[in-house]
């Protein structure tokens, strides 16, 4: 278990998800300039939106790492306890979501729901296309959500799920989904896809 938490980098990931309620605190209110394909000009976008890449990022680079040999001789599956600390680096997020709020800070929901949504995607990318998919799918998401962005049409796009303030159920929904199924790839991730299986 020490070779597993060291190997998958702890205090890097605690460090980050620090610094990403730290910021949330700071500069969750503000309104980021970006420019949008959909108005053809500067429009502005929650900070939210951008900052749970801190420890989404983070989260992708500590399940990146490896034990080498000692972690392929191991008897503990280490797909499943990677799934765990995905899922207990996010708790602890909420948690201290919870412990900002009460202290007068906002928009530590809507920035737990945008982590465990790109947290997901990049897991689950990773499973379908490799790991240097999974490593950008995040950012990827968000510049897409950025340059489609529109402040003034009242249609709001599925896939702008992440803009969504303050919370809703269609937002939630969408990022519990990404995230399930994000453990789930990870759980699964040393098992070849069925078609790949077939080949062999």
């Amino acid at each position: 278990m020490t070779w597993w938490l060291r190997s998958r980098r702890g205090p890097a990931l605690l460090f980050a998800i620090v610094a990403q309620l730290a910021l949330t605190w700071i500069l969750g209110e503000t309104l980021v300039p970006s420019p949008s394909l959909a108005e053809g000009a500067i429009t502005r976008l929650p900070a939210i939106v951008f900052l749970p890449l801190v420890v989404a990022s983070t989260i992708y680079f500590s399940l990146e790492a490896s034990g080498g040999a000692i972690e392929v001789a191991g008897v503990r599956r280490t797909a499943v306890m990677d799934a765990a600390l995905v899922a207990s680096a996010l708790a602890t997020l909420v948690v201290g979501g919870v412990v900002i709020d009460a202290l007068g800070g906002a928009f530590t929901g809507e920035a737990a729901r945008n982590t465990a949504g790109y947290v997901g995607l990049g897991l689950i990318a990773a499973k379908l296309l490799g790991s240097r998919a999974g490593s950008v799918a995040p950012a990827a998401y968000v510049v897409l959500v950025a340059s489609t962005s529109s402040r003034t049409s009242g249609l709001s796009r599925l896939w702008s799920w992440p803009a969504d303030n303050p919370l809703t159920a269609r937002s939630v929904i969408v990022a519990g989904i990404l995230c399930v199924l994000g453990l789930l790839a990870t759980v699964l991730r040393d098992r070849p896809l069925p078609s790949l299986a077939r080949q062999r």
